[in-house]
């Protein structure tokens, strides 16, 4: 797990903070990281490590993100940007064959 937590490091792919987890902790992780695309634009599954404790409020912080209008739309605005830097990049592949 150490060489797994320091790939996620070295990428900028981990979230260091202080505190309770909240959405803008959320926020900032899904800002950082590189989002890949199914064909019908929904975003694949995250895997992340994590003891109990901050998977669970992982999770009620989605929960919140989805209830709550105000972070419901922050949060899409977040994946939306991160659709149209998938689209650019899967645009920029050369297929080899």
């Amino acid at each position: 797990m150490d060489k797994v937590g320091g790939g996620a490091e070295d990428a900028g792919n981990s979230l260091s903070f202080k505190g309770e987890l909240t959405s803008q902790h959320v926020f900032d992780l899904y800002r950082r990281i590189t989002l890949d695309f199914y064909h019908d634009g929904q975003p694949h599954e995250l895997a992340m490590f994590s003891g109990p404790q901050m998977t669970e409020a992982y999770h009620r912080i989605m929960e919140r993100i989805a209830a709550e209008p105000e972070l419901k739309k922050e949060f899409a605005e977040i994946i939306d940007l991160k659709r149209k830097q998938w689209n650019v990049r899967e645009s920029n592949r050369k297929l080899v064959g």
